[in-house]
């Protein structure tokens, strides 16, 4: 098959092709690279902001007067924002511009998380979260499309797992520095600080590479095979995702590790100070010091996947087999030892799995999503990814450890999410690897694009 001739230069074209060694849009690798620091800049601190409020939560509770079940629903109202937000942003996104919408959300959600720090009772607290979550139901849409374009298939989950370490460094050292700077001035003081980054970033993400919206009704500009040509269009983008049934599986395999990951991330520091007599500052540096360590494990899961994909369709479906099974095993060691022997080494280790286990778990699945849809539907099938993890996981994980909290102690809270979480991410396995040979087999007849950079 040839690539249809479109007058434009190599390095300005986004191109859809069966070849996992070849990038979608042409750009140099530097820049690849460069840009790629960029987006790891804003999802670093996307995820300090949020949990800035696991890092304060002891101090909110104490100053507010919160229940358990009170605390947890703050993050409930971010995630809400998330689940209720990512599609329309996403569709402006999809008929605008991308990158636009990318600056205009970070600067939004640094605002908000200023606000935080502003509250003055437990309402305007919430609606405080809810107004991050606002600006960050854009961000991983538009992230995850960009990866997917800048880099070939073959490195798709090794970047996705670069990606999610950001989160594993954010939900760490930020709890560490936000641990300290509300130990040392005041929780009030982190929220404020952090909206400073965020509007420098916004700034940078105006300038992403993106293509051109307009090609999208340039639809005699598209080569096709033996099937009918494709439309591009706002209907033919959702009806595609939606009649994908492995893309349905992954957004629930997603939202299923999400209920472990975000119980996990927010309750964290609570049980450090519970269980180990640690004060926030300990807590946090505790929890800081595991996140650091387990950045490799999302990383060297993410070139697992990409190396059997080399091998095998399913690949990374085996890899996400694997990565379930790993944090319900540290979960199990982590919480015996929590019960029973308090052995801080013993807990170091386990948390270190359970945390790097749960990021590489969520990265695969987005990479699967993106393996079965063409780049110019990306956008859309992506945006229905932090509805799923907000929707689902972010809603329900804090939520519902708040309660089992209240009733059978944090210990035991953590390890019934992590189990629920870990038995529907596998049954979401299950049904995805029904559908995946076929779905990727469909996304290979869609044919080539040829795409003006913007």
């Amino acid at each position: 098959m040839s690539t249809p001739s479109s007058g434009i230069s190599s390095n300005e074209t986004l191109t859809n092709s069966i070849n996992i060694n070849t990038a979608e849009m042409k750009l140099p690798l530097w820049q690849a690279n460069l840009w790629f620091l960029v987006l790891w800049g804003m999802m670093f601190f996307d995820i300090v902001d949020r949990f800035a409020l696991a890092a304060c939560l002891p101090y909110i509770k104490k100053a507010y007067t919160l229940t358990d079940t009170q605390a947890g629903f703050l993050n409930s109202m971010f995630a809400l924002s998330v689940a209720i937000l990512s599609v329309p942003v996403s569709m402006i996104a999809y008929k605008w511009s991308r990158r636009k919408i990318l600056a205009i959300m970070v600067a939004v959600w640094s605002i908000a998380s200023w606000g935080t720090g502003l509250a003055k009772g437990y309402l305007s607290l919430c609606w405080a979260r809810f107004s991050v979550g606002c600006g960050e139901a854009g961000y991983a849409p538009i992230a995850y499309s960009f990866v997917s374009y800048w880099y070939p298939q073959k490195m798709r989950g090794l970047m996705l797992g670069f990606l999610q370490v950001a989160n594993q460094i954010a939900s760490t050292v930020g709890l560490m520095l936000c641990g300290w700077i509300a130990y040392t001035y005041g929780w009030q003081s982190c929220f404020g600080i952090l909206s400073i980054p965020g509007l420098i970033l916004a700034v940078l993400g105006w300038f992403m590479p993106d293509f051109k919206n307009k090609v999208y009704a340039q639809v005699d500009k598209i080569e096709q095979t033996d099937t009918a040509k494709p439309k591009v269009g706002m209907k033919e983008a959702w009806a595609y995702t939606l009649g994908t049934p492995s893309v349905i599986a992954a957004l629930l395999m997603t939202g299923f590790v999400l209920i472990a990951s975000t119980a996990v991330s927010i309750w964290g520091v609570t049980l450090c100070t519970r269980t180990f007599g640690m004060d926030v500052k300990q807590a946090a540096t505790f929890i800081g010091f595991v996140g650091l360590v387990s950045i490799v494990l999302p990383i060297f899961m993410g070139k697992i996947a990409d190396q059997l994909i080399t091998k095998r369709k399913d690949g990374r479906l085996i890899a996400s087999i694997i990565s379930g099974c790993g944090f319900l095993l540290a979960a199990l060691v982590f919480t015996k030892d929590c019960i029973y022997s308090k052995d801080l080494v013993v807990a170091f280790i386990s948390y270190v799995f359970l945390k790097g286990f749960l990021i590489a778990a969520t990265a695969n699945s987005a990479a699967i999503i993106n393996d079965v849809v063409p780049p110019h539907y990306r956008t859309i099938s992506n945006s229905l990814i932090p509805i799923s993890n907000q929707g689902i996981g972010g809603m329900t994980g804090p939520l519902l450890c708040g309660i089992l909290s209240d009733k059978f102690g944090i210990n035991l809270a953590f390890m019934y999410v992590i189990a629920i979480g870990f038995a529907l991410q596998i049954l979401a396995t299950l049904v995805c690897k029904m559908f995946l040979t076929r779905d990727l087999e469909k996304m290979e007849r869609v044919g080539v694009f040829s795409l003006e950079r913007e």
